[in-house]
């Protein structure tokens, strides 16, 4: 099995979804599927019904924090009942998109501290806001967290290492040489593999777009193993391990 450790399912259209589940069951790829607010997370979990291959994921994303910064208390049952968190974070970088950053911090703490007690695993988004985002971590002891798409400073990747998780490389590493570098400074066993499909490939070409499939997943892993110089077959024998790991 294969983990798409950040996808966006309920993204998809209808005709796509029956692409993206024609791939995952030729490949057993399964799809780590995070929300950007309630109703995203409601129809992921519809499609979780439907198709075995999604894992639903609970969160509200930094652009989307302003809905619901004046009644936090409406995220309990869902916190309770998800296995998982996110998309949830901080963003200083996208400021045509992200609410105010206030917002953001009241809701991303919210969700770190009532997820505390069953020790949750988190979907971290830290664009533009990675010190911000670890100090939260460090101020609640959450060490169980997978970095999506992280971007930032190596010294500030380092402290990340120190705490703990996981980091989830995605489909920039084939355009930018600064994510190559953060590839070769994480150890292998924090690695997992992401698309953030549908969008994002299309995004880094310039194209709005929401068809990406699963099978960029193969591009990604080529580009790891180009990067780390080990095998395909190596680091699928160390990305399984790691799946299982954060899957507990």
């Amino acid at each position: 099995m294969i983990l798409d450790a950040h996808v966006h399912t309920d993204k998809y259209s209808s005709e796509d979804l029956n692409k993206v589940a024609k791939e995952c069951r030729t490949y057993d790829i399964k799809l780590l599927s995070v929300a950007m607010c309630v109703p995203s997370y409601i129809s992921i979990k519809a499609l979780s019904d439907n198709y075995d291959f999604i894992i639903p994921s609970f969160g509200i994303h930094p652009w989307k924090a302003d809905i619901y910064v004046h009644d936090l208390k409406s995220l309990d049952k869902y916190l309770f009942e998800s296995k998982y968190i996110g998309e949830i974070g901080l963003d200083k970088r996208f400021l045509d998109y992200a609410a105010p950053f206030d917002d953001q911090q009241q809701v991303f703490e919210y969700i770190v501290s009532h997820s505390a007690v069953d020790n949750k695993l988190l979907n971290l988004h830290t664009s533009g806001s990675e010190l911000e985002v670890l100090q939260t971590l460090e101020r609640y002891k959450r060490y169980r967290f997978i970095v999506h798409w992280y971007a930032g400073d190596l010294d500030v990747l380092d402290k990340y290492l120190a705490l703990g998780g996981h980091f989830s490389i995605g489909v920039e590493i084939l355009f930018s040489e600064h994510i190559r570098d953060i590839t070769r400074r994480i150890p292998l066993d924090r690695i997992l593999i992401e698309t953030d499909n549908p969008s994002s490939y299309s995004w880094l070409l310039g194209k709005e777009q929401n068809d990406g499939m699963p099978t960029l997943l193969f591009k990604v892993i080529n580009k790891v193993c180009e990067v780390k110089q080990i095998s395909v077959s190596d680091f699928l024998k160390t990305l399984q391990a790691n799946q299982e790991n954060i899957l507990l």
